[in-house]
């Protein structure tokens, strides 16, 4: 099989991330995905945050894996899309890394609460799956069908290398649509107002009703 990720459509060039890129791919994050994803909304954007989040990404760029990438405007050269992907296992974990920032810790709150109802390992008896970490557009390149041929992409990345499920946190209701336009279904859901510290504090007390965080997988075999 061909290559199913690189390759060009309407006016964009979609390309594996690589160690040049990395640069500017922080860039469009910290332009685009640190400032929209709602819980980063919630809990505020700070010069702390986006360091946290660079080192995370950073250590699943350590991992190795050709399975992230950007789509680049052809005619400018501009980072447009940014698809973050890494292989799930039991053991995988970024406990090791400090973070600092608050709003990181209520993201990775999120993320476990909401991995933690869904249960893949033993709801689907596998031992891996591919999780996408992040996915992100910039405002300039929206309501192009752009974020959706980056699924498609991905998907048909992940069907090459035999991974039998791919997962993600949707916490945006625009991503939670292309999501199930892609045939994902929701496996758990946690609601964002619901998010508490140690001393029982809300740690999102301006989360309304609607904001929530689905776990959403999608079979690929």
């Amino acid at each position: 099989m061909a290559n199913p990720v690189e390759g060009t459509w309407k006016g964009f060039t979609f390309k594996f991330i690589e160690t040049e890129d990395i640069p500017k791919v922080y860039e469009h994050m910290r332009a685009a995905y640190f400032r929209d994803e709602r819980t980063c909304q919630l809990s505020g954007y700070s010069e702390e945050f986006a360091l946290d989040m660079e080192k995370l990404y950073d250590a699943v760029f350590c991992f190795g894996e050709r399975l992230s990438f950007i789509a680049v405007d052809s005619t400018n050269g501009k980072v447009a899309g940014v698809r973050l992907t890494h292989t799930m296992t039991k053991y995988t974990s970024f406990a090791h890394l400090k973070f600092k920032s608050q709003t990181i810790k209520n993201l990775f709150q999120l993320i476990n609460l909401s991995n933690e109802q869904a249960d893949v390992f033993n709801r689907y008896g596998l031992d891996h799956y591919a999780f996408y970490l992040a996915a992100s557009t910039s405002s300039d390149y929206r309501n192009q069908g752009l974020a959706s041929e980056m699924y498609r992409r991905s998907e048909l990345l992940l069907r090459h290398h035999k991974f039998p499920l791919v997962t993600s946190i949707f916490s945006s209701p625009w991503t939670r649509k292309i999501a199930t336009n892609r045939k994902f279904v929701e496996i758990s859901r946690v609601y964002m107002k619901d998010m508490k510290d140690e001393n029982g504090k809300q740690l999102l007390p301006n989360a309304n009703d609607d904001d929530m965080a689905c776990c959403m997988a999608l079979k690929l075999e």
